[in-house]
């Protein structure tokens, strides 16, 4: 009788560890597809290819893969796996700062550049498959910020109707409103008329008219120092003052 329940018990630790090393061999096999399909979709947007991008992300991939990954050991592997804590923190651009045109600073490679072109669809794909709205690179710059740097105005569209933080500083302490009358001084009346429907839309928004830089500066004395009147009427009509 005893060895008839060893025998069961054997049997069942058998079952037992049959089934846990099957488990962990599918998850692996399912982490070594998803970080494939991650990898894939930063070299799509570090090559410029938003049709492949869009297509990744549709499959799978994950908008919030950082550009530069930190391969994670075993042990870190096993926490996630049984602990479920999470990796540690890479603070390199995400997939989907990439895609609002964010771009590596003083690294030479010309390759390790955001997306040149505004690509609203990508942008809106990325968000509905979990994209942090407000994510930020080490430098500070958030999704908002890159994509009035870049000029993505059906990009920032995109941002501002998911309610991304309209006032968010990057590490010099610009908003994306500072961002859009820095480049205001413009002579072509087109990029004027840009200027001008990128500020108004800004306020429209939420965007604080009266938020210095971190050196003190004001929207108002951007707009002022950039000779645009029309801009300085419309951040008064918003409440600027100073």
């Amino acid at each position: 009788m005893n060895k008839r329940r060893f025998c069961r018990a054997v049997l069942l630790l058998g079952t037992v560890c049959l089934l846990a090393v099957g488990a962990c061999g599918l998850w692996l096999r399912s982490y070594r597809r998803q970080e494939a399909l991650n990898r894939q979709l930063i070299a799509a947007l570090v090559n410029h290819d938003p049709k492949l991008a869009l297509v990744l992300v549709n499959a799978g991939a994950d908008p919030n893969t950082p550009l530069k990954p930190s391969p994670p050991s075993l042990k870190l592997l096993w926490n996630r796996l049984v602990h479920r804590t999470a990796l540690p923190r890479n603070d390199t651009p995400s997939a989907f700062l990439l895609a609002c045109g964010a771009f590596i600073p003083n690294v030479p490679d010309a390759r390790l550049l955001g997306l040149k072109t505004d690509e609203p669809h990508l942008v809106e794909t990325m968000l509905q498959h979990g994209a942090q709205k407000n994510a930020k690179d080490s430098q500070g710059m958030t999704t908002l910020l890159w994509s009035v740097v870049g000029k993505h105005p059906k990009t920032v569209d995109v941002l501002l109707n998911h309610g991304v933080d309209v006032n968010a500083q990057g590490g010099d302490g610009y908003t994306a409103l500072c961002w859009a009358l820095l480049d205001s001084s413009a002579h072509n009346l087109s990029e004027r008329s840009e200027s001008a429907n990128l500020v108004r839309k800004l306020l429209a928004h939420g965007a604080d008219s009266n938020l210095p830089d971190w050196e003190g500066t004001t929207p108002l004395q951007w707009a002022d120092a950039n000779n645009r009147p029309d801009l300085v009427a419309l951040l008064k009509q918003a409440g600027a003052k100073k």
